[in-house]
């Protein structure tokens, strides 16, 4: 096991999964009649149906495309169908890139590029510059005579902000960098550079290092801001009684409803599981406000819910009793799948413990582990209690063409999934409700623990550059 990987074993341990003891789960004790109430009403099958209407009938929903914002239609419809009350939220992702990379000679030919995220753009007609090999991008490998050209440099070692920067430095008038491992890659520099800079495949790189052994390579390098996208979050509440509720407090049911392709268990199972939770709780009896919160541009980096936490105040934060984040809840993969409740450092809380004890009166087993990588972390990074909910094993065909419907959908777990996170979340809202409080020690553990993985990353920048860690 060479350095990269014990690392990248370490980051693993410390952000993604550490626990996964499961409850013993015996003869289960006899339903509430507040359970009864929820289990009675889910329907998987409904379900389905709101899933295959994600999946199907939109389809892909990519941050910032009319097929995101057509499913945030569909939610905000079904929402106000349902009576409550609905606002949509749009805010910026960003923007929509032209990129085109040309080589003019000795050969003509056009190379598959991405811009990476924050690169600095071009006029209208691209620049028109020589190519030069500058290595991996350290300041000694990248000669003199770049100023005014276009820089080759392979991927690793460092940030790809860091090769930028290195390659200005020294007058160079765009970037190119190329994979360290076959196929080509999306990056993100942590700011514009003032050049442009895109990737290339590492077959492509390899074929232009090796031209520029030979010859003088002329290219053409296009980058272009084609217009800002926006991604939509749509919030949906149901208040009770002002006299029932005395702390002003509020129980979350989230879902993303973005997808990187068909995304019929990511995230559409979480998005249709929630819908026939808001269906089923629209008229029951509650003493703290019900808020449904579904999140554009999950898959660009949690930046829904990081722009939802952001616009609350700490009157409105301290407000948020639970946060039951539904991700990936539906699948057919799997001879076995277990409903696993993640929290940022995996430590329990009153989300996992309700639905652990939901789970325990249903018959099912829920888990406990721990990630960064979903909706709920920047409520628990604020202190707001909160848990995603995920089935395992993950399922092979996570983010391809096959997470559809017939491949990767199981009504029964979409029915087990919802029938647990909805017991335990009414069991928060209803009458009678327990008394709940925001934990400074949690709070404390969740500082402690971020800035060791902020330690792992700074000491690793280049392994783990594509790597999201939202800020506190």
């Amino acid at each position: 096991m060479n350095r990269k990987w014990r690392v990248l074993a370490l980051v693993l341990a410390l952000v993604l999964i550490v626990s996964s003891l499961a409850l013993a789960t015996p003869a289960p004790p006899a339903l509430s009649a507040y359970d009864k109430k929820v289990v009675s009403r889910v329907d998987g099958e409904r379900i389905v149906d709101h899933v295959r209407a994600l999946s199907e009938e939109i389809g892909p929903r990519y941050a910032g495309t009319p097929e995101e914002e057509a499913a945030a239609e569909y939610i905000r419809d079904v929402m106000a169908g349902y009576g409550y009350d609905v606002t949509v939220d749009h805010f910026s992702i960003g923007y929509e890139y032209f990129v085109k990379v040309v080589e003019l000679a000795p050969t003509a030919r056009e190379f598959s590029a991405r811009l990476l995220t924050n690169s600095g753009h071009t006029d209208e007609g691209g620049i028109t510059a020589p190519l030069v090999d500058c290595g991996l991008g350290y300041p000694e490998e990248i000669p003199d005579d770049v100023a005014g050209k276009i820089a080759l440099i392979q991927r690793g070692e460092m940030t790809f902000l860091a090769k930028a920067q290195n390659a200005a430095a020294k007058g160079a008038a765009g970037v190119l960098i190329y994979n360290n491992q076959p196929g080509n890659f999306s990056g993100t520099m942590a700011e514009n550079p003032g050049i442009p800079v895109a990737s290339l495949s590492r077959e492509d790189g390899l074929l232009l290092k090796d031209e520029l052994s030979r010859d003088e390579v002329t290219m053409n390098f296009t980058a272009r801001i084609l217009k800002e996208l926006f991604s939509p979050n749509v919030i949906a509440s149901r208040p009770p009684e002002a006299a029932k509720n005395p702390g002003g407090q509020v129980v979350v049911i989230s879902a993303h409803l973005d997808s990187a392709g068909p995304g019929a268990n990511d995230n559409a199972s979480g998005v249709a599981a929630a819908l026939e939770l808001a269906r089923i709780l629209k008229s029951y009896p509650i003493e703290r406000e019900l808020r449904f919160l579904f999140f554009g541009a999950e898959e660009r980096g949690l930046l829904g819910s990081e722009h939802y936490v952001a616009g609350l105040s700490e009157e409105e934060l301290a407000r948020i009793a639970a946060v039951f984040n539904l991700d990936m809840v539906g699948t057919s993969y799997g001879d076995r799948s277990v409903l696993t409740a993640w929290t940022v450092t995996g430590e329990r809380n009153i989300v996992t413990d309700c639905a652990v004890a939901a789970g325990a009166r249903l018959g099912s087993a829920v888990l406990n582990s721990r990630t960064t990588r979903s909706d709920h972390a920047p409520f628990e990074y604020v202190g707001v209690p909160a848990a995603t909910f995920l089935r395992l094993p993950m399922e092979e065909v996570y983010h391809t063409p096959d997470d559809t419907v017939e491949k990767n959908i199981s009504a029964g777990r979409l029915e087990d999934s919802a029938e647990i996170v909805g017991a335990a979340a009414y069991y928060l809202a209803r009458p009678q409700g327990p008394a709940l409080t925001h934990s400074a020690v949690a709070k404390e553990n969740l500082r402690i623990f971020r800035e060791e993985l902020d330690r792992i990353i700074e000491e690793n920048k280049e392994e783990y550059a594509d790597i999201y860690v939202p800020s506190l």
